[in-house]
Protein backbone atom coordinates (compact mmCIF):
# COMPACT_ATOMS: atom_id res chain seq x y z
CA UNK A 1 0.00 0.00 0.00
CA UNK A 2 1.23 3.50 -0.84
CA UNK A 3 0.30 6.53 1.27
CA UNK A 4 0.75 10.17 0.38
CA UNK A 5 0.78 12.87 3.01
CA UNK A 6 0.01 16.22 1.43
CA UNK A 7 0.36 19.64 2.99
CA UNK A 8 -0.96 22.59 1.04
CA UNK A 9 0.25 25.98 2.24
CA UNK A 10 -2.65 28.24 1.46
CA UNK A 11 -2.45 31.90 0.45
CA UNK A 12 -3.53 34.38 3.15
CA UNK A 13 -7.30 34.67 3.42
CA UNK A 14 -7.92 31.71 1.07
CA UNK A 15 -8.47 28.78 3.48
CA UNK A 16 -12.26 28.85 2.96
CA UNK A 17 -11.62 28.70 -0.79
CA UNK A 18 -9.26 25.75 -0.29
CA UNK A 19 -11.79 23.86 1.82
CA UNK A 20 -14.57 24.51 -0.72
CA UNK A 21 -12.32 23.43 -3.60
CA UNK A 22 -11.39 20.25 -1.75
CA UNK A 23 -15.04 19.34 -1.12
CA UNK A 24 -16.40 20.21 -4.56
CA UNK A 25 -13.46 19.49 -6.88
CA UNK A 26 -10.85 17.27 -5.25
CA UNK A 27 -13.14 14.71 -3.61
CA UNK A 28 -15.17 13.95 -6.76
CA UNK A 29 -11.94 13.71 -8.78
CA UNK A 30 -10.40 11.41 -6.18
CA UNK A 31 -13.39 9.09 -6.45
CA UNK A 32 -13.37 9.20 -10.26
CA UNK A 33 -9.67 8.34 -10.53
CA UNK A 34 -9.17 5.79 -7.75
CA UNK A 35 -7.53 8.04 -5.17
CA UNK A 36 -8.64 6.92 -1.73
CA UNK A 37 -8.91 9.67 0.87
CA UNK A 38 -7.72 8.29 4.19
CA UNK A 39 -7.95 11.38 6.39
CA UNK A 40 -8.12 15.15 6.40
CA UNK A 41 -5.98 16.31 9.30
CA UNK A 42 -5.80 19.42 11.44
CA UNK A 43 -2.47 20.14 13.08
CA UNK A 44 -2.82 20.76 16.81
CA UNK A 45 0.82 20.82 17.85
CA UNK A 46 4.25 21.19 16.28
CA UNK A 47 7.07 19.65 18.30
CA UNK A 48 10.74 19.46 17.39
CA UNK A 49 13.63 17.87 19.23
CA UNK A 50 17.00 19.19 18.09
CA UNK A 51 20.14 17.97 19.85
CA UNK A 52 18.02 16.78 22.76
CA UNK A 53 16.16 20.07 23.20
CA UNK A 54 12.39 20.08 22.78
CA UNK A 55 10.71 23.07 21.21
CA UNK A 56 7.02 23.64 20.64
CA UNK A 57 5.91 25.97 17.86
CA UNK A 58 2.28 26.93 17.30
CA UNK A 59 0.64 25.14 14.37
CA UNK A 60 0.40 27.16 11.20
CA UNK A 61 -3.13 28.25 10.36
CA UNK A 62 -2.42 28.39 6.63
CA UNK A 63 -1.84 24.65 6.15
CA UNK A 64 -4.33 22.11 4.79
CA UNK A 65 -3.28 18.49 5.48
CA UNK A 66 -4.59 15.19 4.15
CA UNK A 67 -3.56 11.61 3.41
CA UNK A 68 -4.52 9.55 0.36
CA UNK A 69 -3.64 5.97 -0.54
CA UNK A 70 -3.15 3.66 -3.51
CA UNK A 71 -2.66 -0.11 -3.87
CA UNK A 72 0.83 0.37 -5.38
CA UNK A 73 3.14 2.86 -7.11
CA UNK A 74 1.75 2.06 -10.57
CA UNK A 75 -1.80 2.79 -9.42
CA UNK A 76 -0.56 6.01 -7.81
CA UNK A 77 1.11 7.23 -11.02
CA UNK A 78 -1.89 6.29 -13.17
CA UNK A 79 -4.40 7.94 -10.84
CA UNK A 80 -2.54 11.24 -10.65
CA UNK A 81 -1.94 11.29 -14.42
CA UNK A 82 -5.67 10.87 -15.08
CA UNK A 83 -6.52 13.37 -12.33
CA UNK A 84 -4.30 16.08 -13.85
CA UNK A 85 -5.65 15.42 -17.36
CA UNK A 86 -9.30 15.60 -16.24
CA UNK A 87 -11.11 18.64 -17.72
CA UNK A 88 -12.71 19.31 -14.32
CA UNK A 89 -9.27 19.64 -12.72
CA UNK A 90 -7.92 21.80 -15.54
CA UNK A 91 -10.87 24.20 -15.31
CA UNK A 92 -10.63 24.42 -11.52
CA UNK A 93 -6.87 24.99 -11.60
CA UNK A 94 -7.28 27.91 -13.98
CA UNK A 95 -10.29 29.38 -12.16
CA UNK A 96 -8.77 29.06 -8.70
CA UNK A 97 -5.16 30.01 -9.33
CA UNK A 98 -3.42 31.46 -6.31
CA UNK A 99 -5.12 29.44 -3.57
CA UNK A 100 -2.05 27.28 -2.84
CA UNK A 101 1.39 28.81 -2.38
CA UNK A 102 3.31 25.58 -1.72
CA UNK A 103 2.43 21.90 -2.03
CA UNK A 104 4.50 19.46 0.02
CA UNK A 105 4.08 15.75 -0.74
CA UNK A 106 5.60 12.88 1.22
CA UNK A 107 5.12 9.34 -0.09
CA UNK A 108 5.23 6.35 2.24
CA UNK A 109 4.88 2.60 1.96
CA UNK A 110 4.32 0.14 4.74
CA UNK A 111 7.61 -0.76 6.36
CA UNK A 112 8.90 -4.26 5.76
CA UNK A 113 10.66 -5.25 8.93
CA UNK A 114 11.91 -8.68 9.85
Amino acid sequence: MIYEYRCYRVAPGRMADMEARFATINLPLFERHGIRLEKVLEQVEHLKIVDGTLSNAPPLSDEFHFVVSFPDREAQATAWKKYHEDPMFIAAREAQAGIMKVVEIKVFEEARRS
